[in-house]
C-alpha cells in the first residue's frame, strides 16, 4: 500500500515540475522560469513574467529571438534539433505516464468501492477479517505491480528531464545570442 500513495506523490510533484498540459494541438509546459509551447512544427519559448521577448525554433531548426533570426552554424543547428526532440520526447511520455496514473488511479478507486462492497460479508459467520483482508490485498497487489512499473518509467523521465536540462546550458552556451537572455 505505501508503493501506492508513493505513486500518487510522484505523479503530483511529475504534474507540477514540468506542468504538462494537453491543449488544442499544441503542448505547453514550464522549464525553470520558462514556458515552451509547440505550436504546429515550431517550438515557442518565453520567460513565464514577461512574454514580451519571445523564442521561437522552427521546423526547420532557425532560431528567431525576439522577432529578429539568429544566423546559426551547423552544429548549434543540430543541438535546436535536438532541443526540441528531446522537449517534444519529454512531452509525450509525461502524458503517457499520466494517462497510465489516471488509469491505475481509476482501479486504486475501484479496489475501494468493492472494499466498501464487502464489509457486509464480514457479518457472515465464515467470512472474517483476516478474510476481508486477503480479498483487499489480492486485488491491491496487482494495481501495485503496475505503480512499481510507472515509478520505474517516471525515474527514467526525471534522468531525461535532467539531461534536457545539460543540453539546455549546452545550446545556450553555444548560441551566443542566447547567452543575453537571463531568463533563458
Amino acid at each position: 500500500m505505501r508503493s501506492l500513495g508513493m505513486f500518487f506523490l510522484i505523479c503530483l510533484l511529475n504534474a507540477n515540475l514540468y506542468g504538462f498540459s494537453a491543449g488544442s494541438g499544441s503542448e505547453k509546459s514550464n522549464f525553470g522560469n520558462m514556458n515552451m509551447k509547440k505550436k504546429g512544427a515550431n517550438l515557442y519559448i518565453s520567460h513565464q513574467d514577461n512574454s514580451s521577448c519571445e523564442l521561437v525554433i522552427t521546423e526547420s531548426y532557425d532560431l528567431i529571438v525576439g522577432g529578429q533570426r539568429v544566423s546559426l552554424n551547423r552544429y548549434q543547428k543540430s543541438l535546436a534539433r535536438q532541443y526540441v526532440d528531446e522537449y517534444e520526447d519529454l512531452v509525450e511520455k509525461g502524458k503517457a505516464i499520466g494517462w497510465e496514473g489516471g488509469k491505475i488511479g481509476a482501479q486504486g478507486a475501484a479496489i475501494g468501492i468493492k472494499a466498501i462492497a464487502k464489509l457486509p460479508k464480514m457479518l457472515r459467520h465464515d467470512y472474517d477479517s483476516e478474510d476481508y483482508e486477503k480479498d483487499i490485498e489480492s486485488m491491491v497487489a496487482e494495481i501495485e505491480s503496475k505503480v512499481e512499473n510507472i515509478e520505474r518509467k517516471a525515474k527514467k523521465l526525471e534522468r531525461q528531464a535532467e539531461r534536457f536540462e545539460d543540453l539546455h546550458i549546452k545550446f545556450k552556451n553555444e548560441v551566443p545570442t542566447l547567452r543575453y537572455l537571463d531568463w533563458f
